[in-house]
């Protein structure tokens, strides 16, 4: 047997189904467990950043955890973008045998889902570098929930679950009202209406999957687009998911 360690850390259990002939015992299942020890590797290999304004500035901590700290060097720190400041806490008490890693997202990334990696590198030939992502939303002008949506639905029951689902729009810039200019839908599966809520501030969206053309794969991928009046965010896009189940 065997075990692909790759990416994975900590306590893990597996289990095995062996069918065999026997007339007594014809299926035997076995379960396996173990401990995989973390070299040199991000303690948790995702830090969410949560919703970040355009402008503003966030700090969090990550933790790098080290087998051998007498035998590992830390030789190199990179970022996906230069707007990702990234520093080693000098203060950090080892005994543990992890380092505090400090993220901080800097003033100017491009409104939307955050999706960033942060590299650290060290000395070692089988574990060379470590990788942290970055997750979280960065918000704009206004702020779009959700970013994404699904539908599902089936040939002979139709429309089964969701078929309307409802986006808000909301300004965060009181000096710039916000209009919506166009709102479409190019694959035309989708039917919106747009509700004013507050004149300038905040919207809703009713997306409603329409019952006449329904895709006839078995999933659809398509976009909802929005044309407004701000300058920094003109278009902004938001993704659905139309699934047929059986």
């Amino acid at each position: 047997m065997t075990f692909n360690s790759r990416g994975r850390k900590g306590k893990q259990k597996k289990s095995i189904t062996v069918t065999s002939n026997d007339p007594y015992n014809p299926i035997t299942k076995l379960s396996m467990s173990g401990i995989i020890d973390i070299e040199f590797d991000f303690v948790s290999s995702n830090l969410s950043m949560g919703k970040v304004e355009r402008n503003q500035t966030v700090v969090k901590t990550a933790q790098i955890q080290i087998k051998n700290p007498a035998n590992t060097r830390i030789t190199g720190i990179e970022t996906s973008s230069p707007m990702i400041k990234v520093r080693l806490l000098e203060d950090t008490d080892i005994s543990d045998n992890k380092v505090d890693v400090e993220v901080t997202l800097m003033p100017g990334l491009p409104p939307g889902r955050l999706s960033e990696t942060v590299t650290v590198k060290s000395n070692l030939e089988s574990k060379p570098e470590a990788k942290l992502r970055l997750s979280g939303l960065i918000i704009g002008e206004f702020e779009i929930t959700p970013l994404s949506i699904a539908y599902f639905f089936n040939d002979s029951a139709g429309i089964v679950t969701d078929s309307s689902v409802k986006v808000t729009i909301v300004n965060h810039n009181d000096a710039v009202p916000l209009e919506l200019v166009e709102i479409s839908d190019p694959d035309g599966y989708l039917k919106i209406e747009k509700q004013t809520i507050t004149a300038g501030q905040k919207y809703v969206l009713v997306c409603n999957l329409s019952e006449e053309k329904l895709p006839d794969s078995n999933r659809h991928n398509g976009n909802i687009l929005i044309k407004t009046n701000n300058p920094v965010e003109k278009e902004k896009e938001i993704s659905y998911r139309i699934i047929k189940r059986k």
